[in-house]
């Protein structure tokens, strides 16, 4: 199993959620992308299920919150999970961020991730509120 970040297991679970939280700055439109992407040390809090999307991030104590980590230096986490259905966000600047939504519109659900026996999953939350796209 991989170790990134601050890697806590559940008791023989080797399978969970790891993967990189990082925030984007400046301008990414063409010629030339001005921007920098840098990693992010936070809390993230991985919740039981799926989350249904709002216009305002839900807060903590409104979800099953199962477990938080934090990320390193270099932004990475990673956490044994039971298999099942979770959801993570970054917490950055004292609120929820996650943007990512499923595909329908308008969306209906954060992005979540279905966590099997045997497997790690990858992620990347990315906090594009200081950029341009």
């Amino acid at each position: 199993m991989r170790r990134h970040g601050d890697v806590r297991e559940a008791p023989g679970a080797p399978q969970g959620i790891s993967g990189i939280v990082s925030q984007s700055v400046g301008d990414f439109q063409c010629c030339p992308v001005t921007g920098q992407t840098y990693p992010l040390s936070v809390p993230v809090h991985i919740v039981r299920g799926r989350v249904p999307f709002a216009a305002e991030t839900p807060q903590l104590d409104e979800l099953d919150l199962v477990i938080t980590v934090h990320s390193d230096d270099d932004g990475r986490f990673g956490v044994g999970l039971a298999p099942g259905t979770y959801t993570a966000f970054a917490e950055i600047d004292g609120a929820l961020y996650l943007n990512c939504f499923d595909e329908t519109w308008p969306p209906t659900y954060f992005c979540w991730q279905d966590v099997a026996p045997g497997h790690f999953i990858e992620i990347d939350i990315n906090d594009s509120s200081h950029s341009t796209a």
